[in-house]
């Protein structure tokens, strides 16, 4: 992977102020890749639960009577809300690889993934 060999050759170039320097951006290069890659990951979820959302408008919205589109909009709400488990589900799962070996890069990774991730479920899930 590119980010490891990124930190491998900064390791390598170990002279003394300038080491220093050369690791912290390193570092720091990593950790925003890894972040981009978060981002982009719940940019894509946001727009397939937005997607989600207008079908649930739309076949709510093609409902019969009062009882019968209760229980439509029961229906396809409880369906919407698998649909968007899973997607979550999904997202997480593919990033796992990356959380791993970010993981191993960078001692403090695991920690700044959780604030990371918490933070875009609560935007995604949150009330509009």
């Amino acid at each position: 992977m590119a980010l490891r060999e990124l930190l491998s050759a900064c390791r390598a170039a170990r002279t003394g102020v300038h080491y220093s320097r050369l690791s912290d951006k390193a570092t720091e290069i990593v950790e925003h890749a890894i972040r981009h890659q978060v981002d982009l990951a719940f940019m894509d979820l946001r727009d397939i639960v937005g997607q989600r959302i207008v079908t649930l408008e739309y076949d709510v919205s093609r409902g019969g009577g009062a009882s019968e589109e209760t229980h439509s909009l029961l229906r396809v709400a409880s369906s919407a809300s698998t649909m968007v488990s899973k997607d979550i589900d999904q997202v997480l799962k593919g990033l796992q690889p990356l959380i791993a070996v970010a993981t191993s890069l960078l001692s403090d990774m695991s920690r700044v993934f959780t604030d990371l991730v918490q933070g875009h479920l609560q935007v995604l899930l949150a009330p509009q």
